[in-house]
């Protein structure tokens, strides 16, 4: 748990602050200006910052056959393994397809328009109390001529329920479909979150849901893969994403990675969140509906419930005075609340899936007594 400006907050799947060897390395003053294509040595010192970040992520994830792609982070990574992938199939004059989840992020799902001005089909399969069936995954992949791309999210941002990538590495095998793994919230929600199934397409993170900085991101890249890449220019990154490498961002993945190895407790994280959820169903069982509680997979930091037809807004503007920072799962445009898709796919009707909420711990949680503490008057004087 971290206490943040006073604050209690508890919406680290949004984003986390930043770990304390990012925070020191920026208050040195230590920026590296140097452009990394440079020969000169702050361009030397700039580009071993990038070197010792990819030496670390293959390290850490057992990743040497992989390929490091830098990049604002997850939704600009979706969007150039998508394109890419169409692409690349355009030039080769193949028919090409695009496949994810009615629980995937919005940068997955709203793909749609792009692939099909570029001549693709482009398929939302639906999940089952927030799982996929493998079978029918293979049915649907092998039903299509030509590419295909499908989209796996590893541990859902909403939900926090985890999904068995051994299955996903069949479901390739059987199909020979490129596949692209949201591993966003990955790092130190999971137990053993650095033992990465390998043997998949394309594994993407985003350096600030873990306690680097904000737009900068990696994605692994099989070196067996071949796709078009979306941006073009002076070649950096093996010509993977062209521009200026971020070696100031990229050496906060580096030391935000280190850190969550040295200090994350599955166990001390895991037990605060059962706790959190067992004191939920105790004193407010007829009025909250935990979501995904009954899966095969979850995470160690999220609780996500529906609070019925009590209204969210409210809920969460006493949350906010009270000073507890949690997130609802509902998504705002143009002033329209629009119904979770995740909660929807547990078949919570309209209303419902509205009324959520979701709490999301610090990986680095050791108890849960004063979270209870702060929660207890205000869900208590809202739900009964």
């Amino acid at each position: 748990m971290k206490l943040i400006n006073n604050c209690l907050y508890l919406d680290y799947n949004a984003t986390a602050p930043l770990v304390k060897p990012v925070e020191d390395w920026l208050t040195k003053g230590a920026a590296c200006f140097g452009n990394p294509a440079s020969t000169h040595q702050l361009g030397r010192k700039s580009k071993s910052l990038i070197n010792a970040t990819i030496d670390t992520i293959q390290s850490t994830f057992n990743a040497k056959e992989y390929d490091v792609f830098f990049h604002s982070g997850a939704t600009e990574a979706i969007n150039s393994v998508v394109k890419g992938f169409s692409f690349n199939s355009l030039k080769a004059k193949r028919p090409f397809h695009v496949l994810c989840f009615d629980s995937d992020h919005s940068s997955m799902v709203n793909q749609r328009e792009h692939v099909e001005i570029l001549g693709g089909t482009f398929q939302v399969l639906n999940t089952k109390d927030g799982d996929f069936n493998k079978e029918e995954v293979i049915k649907a992949l092998k039903g299509l001529e030509g590419d295909k791309l499908i989209n796996f999210t590893y541990v859902n941002n909403e939900s926090g329920v985890v999904w068995d990538l051994n299955e996903v590495l069949e479901i390739k095998n059987e199909t020979g479909a490129t596949v692209h793994i949201d591993c966003v919230q990955l790092v130190s929600k999971v137990k053993d979150w650095q033992k990465l199934p390998l043997g998949l397409d394309y594994y993407t993170f985003s350096g600030h849901k873990f306690g680097a900085m904000k737009s900068v991101g990696f994605t692994l890249i099989s070196t067996k893969s071949n796709w078009t890449p979306l941006i073009r220019g002076g070649g950096q990154q093996k010509a993977m994403r062209s521009g200026t490498e971020n070696a100031f961002g990229t050496n906060t993945i580096k030391l935000a990675l280190e850190y969550n190895l040295e200090k994350f407790d599955y166990d001390k994280v895991n037990n605060a969140k059962v706790e959190i959820e067992k004191w939920l169903l105790e004193n407010f069982n007829n009025e909250i509906t935990v979501i995904g509680a009954n899966a095969k997979g979850r995470n160690a930091t999220t609780i996500f419930f529906s609070i019925g037809d009590r209204d969210i807004n409210t809920l969460m503007m006493a949350l906010d005075m009270a000073g507890i920072c949690g997130s609802s799962g509902s998504a705002c445009a143009s002033g329209i609340i629009k119904p979770s898709r995740v909660a929807k796919a547990y078949g919570l009707d309209d209303i419902s899936s509205t009324n959520v909420l979701r709490l999301s711990l610090s990986p680095f949680t050791e108890n849960s007594s004063e979270i209870i503490q702060k929660l207890e008057p205000v869900l208590s004087k809202f739900l009964k």
